[in-house]
Order: C-alpha cells, then sequence, then structure tokens
C-alpha cells in the first residue's frame, strides 16, 4: 500500500483511547514526520460537538491544543471537518482528510 505501513495504533483521548488499523498520518507543511501517536491528549467530551464544522478561514492542523504545538497539516478556508465530541478547551480534536489533529474552535462553524 503507498504512503505507508498499515498497523495497529492507540491514539490517547483523555480518558480513554481509540484504538484500531491505521496508515501513519505525516505532516505536509514540516521537514519532520507526525505520527498518530504523537497526539496531545483530548482533555474533555461533549457529545454535542458530535458533527461536522466548516472552517472559517485558511486553518493550522496542530498535534495539540494550543499556537505552540507542530503543525500537522493546513487546512483550507471553507473545508469541512469532523469533530467526535474530543476537546481540550477551545480545541476541537478534529479529523479532514487522512489527517486527525486539534484546530481551534473558533474558526469553525
Amino acid at each position: 500500500m503507498s504512503g505507508g505501513i498499515v498497523g495497529r495504533r492507540t491514539i490517547p483521548i483523555g480518558w480513554g483511547y481509540i484504538r484500531g488499523y491505521a496508515k501513519p498520518k505525516y505532516a505536509v507543511s514540516t521537514s519532520q514526520p507526525i505520527v498518530t501517536s504523537e497526539l496531545d491528549y483530548a482533555q474533555s467530551y461533549d457529545k454535542n460537538l458530535i458533527r461536522t464544522f466548516t472552517t472559517t478561514a485558511t486553518l493550522n492542523m496542530r498535534a495539540g491544543a494550543g499556537k505552540d504545538k507542530k503543525v500537522i497539516t493546513i487546512i483550507p478556508n471553507n473545508a469541512t471537518v469532523s469533530c467526535y465530541g474530543y476537546y481540550t478547551d477551545n480545541w476541537y480534536f478534529i479529523q479532514y482528510k487522512d489527517f486527525t489533529g486539534f484546530c481551534s474552535s473558533a474558526y469553525l462553524k
């Protein structure tokens, strides 16, 4: 399979883990790869956040909640992202295409 080896992954999400099979996620805008096991934990869960959002600006997806965290990919304005209810402060743990990470909720509607 092109793009990486599929293997068992465990992603921390605050109170537990998401376990399953996935290929590694690589950064597109940095020289060092980011794999899903390097993501920060999401600290909270709210079932009301389980939905899709649209970005209101070009947005950096990050490996953790905060502007100081490593950028995983750049999401274009007006893109659709999915949130499964996990978040830390005002940063939602989202999925965009093949990438999973944190984005500021200020730029999601």
